[in-house]
Parts: C-alpha cells; sequence; structure tokens
C-alpha cells in the first residue's frame, strides 16, 4: 500500500501531555455522538470509499461495526461502504472528480493528496477541524496533523493512520544458514554478509528494487537525509544526492548476488518466504497478515526488525499517513464529517490498533495499546523517508519515478556505473521537473 518532514512517531513522547489533556473527555464506551436525526422522508446516504485491506476482513468486520453504531445513534443515516485497492482508488478518484460523482468521503495516502487536490477532489476542513472542541483535537499526533496543513487556514484531511517498512525475517532459512537471529544488524556491511552465508547455505536473501517506487525509498532513506530527497518544486529540481544514490546502488548491486530474479513485493517473493525459501522482505504491518496466517496454518517462524541502513545511526525504511478525505462535491458534509470524527475518537482508534496492530493518529490510543507491530511501525519510520515530499504542494511528474527506476535497472544491469548514472539521472529528473510547467 500504500500506505513533508515531520518525526511522525518521535512526537509520541509527549503523548503523556496529551493524555492528561485528554482523558477526562474520551469514554471507553463505543457510543457514538448524537446528532439532530433527519425526518424520516430525508434519508441520507453517505458513499464511503476505503482501502481494500480496511475494507475486507477483520478490519472490514470492525469498520462495519462502527457504521452499525453510527447508523443507530443517527436514524435515517445509511453509510455505504466500498473497498477497493490502491491503483483501483487512484485512478477512481481521478475519474470521480472529473465527472463530479465523488464518494462523500473516502480514504487516501498522504502522497497522492497533491494530485487529488489539482482536481478539486478534496474538500478543505480546516473549519470544521478547529470547531471541534479542544478536548478532541488534543487527542491527535500534533505532527500529522501540521502534515495535513501545508499552509494557514488550510487542511486537506483528516489522519487516520499511518505507516512505515521494516524486514520481515524467515527464521527457518536464518538458522539453516548458521545466522544467530539474535545477532544484530546494524549496518548494510553485516546484513551483506548474512546474505552471503544465506546464499551459500542453498537460499535466497532478498528480492530485487527496482521494481516500485516505495522500495528505492526504503534503501535510499538508509544512506540520505530528508533534504537530500523530493522535489524542490521552486528550484525546479530533484533534491536527491548522487552520491548517496550512487552508495544506495552499490549495495542493491551487492545483494543482487544473493537474491532472486523477483521484484520485493512480487507474489512470487512472497511465496518463496512462505515456502522458507527466501530470508527476507521488505514491507509494511499489512504484510503481516499474511505471515501470521501462514504462521498459524503452516507453522511459519519469521519476526520483524527495523531495515538496517548503510551505517548503524541510519535505518532505512519509507514511511506516510493514510487520511480521510472529504469530497467538495458532497451534499452531506455535515453528517459525513460527524462520522469521520466518530471513527477517529478514542474509543473506535483503541479498538483499532488493538485488533489490528496499526498505527494511527489519536495519540491516546498509541499512549495505552501496547503491542509489537505497532512497535516497530514507530521505530522504522524514525528516519525513514516519506514518499513524495513535499506533500500537498504539488504533483509529482507522472515519468519522475520511472526515470529512477530505469535508471537502477541500468546500473543493475552494468550498462552504467553507480555513480555515472547517477549523475545522468540527476539531469534527466530536473528535465522531468521543467517540462511539467
Amino acid at each position: 500500500m500504500k500506505r513533508t518532514s515531520y518525526l511522525l512517531f518521535a512526537i509520541l513522547l509527549i503523548g503523556s501531555f496529551v493524555l492528561g489533556a485528554c482523558t477526562s473527555q474520551t469514554s471507553t464506551a463505543p457510543q457514538a455522538p448524537v446528532t439532530q436525526a433527519p425526518a424520516a422522508a430525508e434519508e441520507i446516504t453517505i458513499e464511503y470509499w476505503v482501502f481494500a485491506d480496511y475494507g475486507t476482513g477483520a478490519a472490514g468486520d470492525l469498520q462495519n461495526t462502527f457504521i452499525k453504531e453510527f447508523e443507530a445513534s443517527h436514524p435515517g443515516v445509511k453509510i455505504v461502504m466500498s473497498a477497493k485497492n490502491d491503483d483501483e482508488l487512484s485512478t477512481g478518484v481521478l475519474t470521480a472528480a472529473a465527472s463530479k460523482t465523488l464518494p462523500d468521503l473516502y480514504m487516501q495516502t498522504e502522497d497522492m493528496g497533491a494530485q487529488d487536490i489539482a482536481v478539486n477532489a478534496m474538500e478543505n476542513l480546516y473549519g470544521r477541524w478547529m470547531a471541534m472542541p479542544e478536548t478532541y483535537r488534543s487527542q491527535f499526533n500534533p505532527a500529522m496533523i501540521a502534515d495535513m496543513t501545508p499552509q494557514a487556514n488550510t487542511m486537506w484531511g483528516m489522519p487516520y493512520t499511518g505507516f512505515s517498512n521494516f524486514l520481515y525475517r524467515n527464521l527457518t532459512v536464518l538458522k539453516a544458514a548458521g545466522i544467530d537471529p539474535n545477532e544484530p544488524v546494524n549496518d548494510w556491511d553485516t546484513f551483506l554478509a548474512q546474505m552471503q552465508k544465506i546464499k551459500d547455505a542453498g537460499y535466497d536473501a532478498m528480492g530485487t528494487y527496482s521494481d516500485e517506487p516505495e522500495d528505492t525509498v526504503v534503501y535510499y532513506s538508509g544512506v540520505a537525509s530528508e533534504a537530500e530527497w523530493g522535489i524542490d518544486f521552486v528550484n525546479k529540481k530533484t533534491l536527491i544526492n548522487p552520491d548517496k544514490f550512487a552508495q544506495m546502488m552499490e549495495f542493491l548491486v551487492e545483494a543482487r548476488k544473493y537474491g532472486p530474479e523477483l521484484g520485493n513485493r512480487s507474489q512470487g517473493a512472497t511465496d518463496l518466504f512462505l515456502a522458507n525459501k527466501l530470508a527476507f522482505v521488505v514491507s509494511g504491518p499489512w504484510k503481516n497478515v499474511t505471515f501470521q496466517e501462514a504462521k498459524k496454518n503452516t507453522g511459519l517462524e519469521f519476526d520483524f526488525i527495523v531495515n538496517p541502513g548503510a551505517t548503524a545511526d541510519n535505518t532505512s525504511g519509507a514511511r506516510g499517513t493514510e487520511l480521510i478525505a472529504l469530497a467538495p462535491n458532497s451534499t452531506h458534509k455535515d453528517i459525513a464529517w460527524e462520522f469521520v470524527t466518530y471513527i477517529c475518537d478514542e474509543p473506535q482508534m483503541t479498538r483499532w490498533a488493538t485488533l489490528l496492530s496499526r498505527y494511527n493518529s489519536n495519540l491516546v490510543t498509541m499512549s495505552t495499546v501496547k503491542d509489537s507491530l505497532l512497535d516497530i511501525t514507530g521505530q522504522a519510520a524514525k528516519s525513514a523517508l516519506l514518499l513524495k515530499p513535499p506533500t500537498f504542494k504539488k504533483a509529482y511528474p507522472g515519468n519522475y519515478f520511472q526515470t529512477i527506476l530505469d535508471t537502477m535497472a541500468e546500473i543493475e544491469a552494468g550498462q552504467t556505473s553507480p555513480i555515472d548514472g547517477a549523475n545522468a539521472m540527476i539531469q534527466k529528473l530536473n528535465e522531468v521537473i521543467a517540462a511539467e510547467e
């Protein structure tokens, strides 16, 4: 999935302060706020698009529970939820915006925000947000709220959940290769040494990383800072540091010797991991569902750790926020917004985090729910990079990431050196950015 500069999870350090401000107003009972019920003849239907993994399985069941609770306290209101995969959701929003048939509410990743704003698919929620009581607003992660408000008097979505990438490890493969899972993996050199042991033992280490933009961000973040990633739209240039990019590619070229010719996110890589033939998969918390099911059914032994970076003080990964947007064309904005504030309130977010182990924007929840998957998500995000900074400013050119992936493939194929490929890529990316003006 998915799924601007901010310390997305480090802000939890102020959780105890926020908790003190919030506990007096939060309730453990899952009761939706009661509003003035519409007349019987005024039945209202709210169309609500959600991510596929949020609208199916246990997540979908919980979403439906929230919906039923809200409908019960709002006679005459019906919430119709539709689950859509990432591509279907992104394309659907663009198509619906053009025909003015957007749903009342939809989930989205923040990296798609600028694109949706450009087609008038996101309502500015600032006035509604500021009208909420301070006791309600103080529940939420200030950094995630700030990310939704890139300029004064503007708020482009309600932050809902957050994600980061980390390293899933097949413990059966590691043990077969003579690797102690408790041995620290603090940098790329140590990581590569483990990969060689895995290959020598007849297994594969990890898939390739030149297939998906998010995978590029994962390992580039292991060597680069936030100031060396994204686009400077004012000066029309990429912020990628060619030396850092070349360093990343040197690592990936070496790692490719120890893995299969399969993309990290491919089903083939997942299948090898499940079959105890592949040691490592980099993904987010959503992948845990698949692996936990295999653990129950086949005895899969796995764990997860923060993905190592070039040095011990710079781990790697990609991070982001999933939000709920209100459509400008909705004719039921008031009740739709009330539903949003209900599902994002602490009692609902606590049930969400407890059942699904998914990080979310409610600090009260995050300070009370203890879970290893929540912990690793927070740890992995500390030095991870956003996918498309600066968010909510300007949409990335359509061929920006393809240019990066093409360069990576050329370097991996030996057609150019890492540094020559990186320097040529910078020039191409600047041309791509300039051509968008």
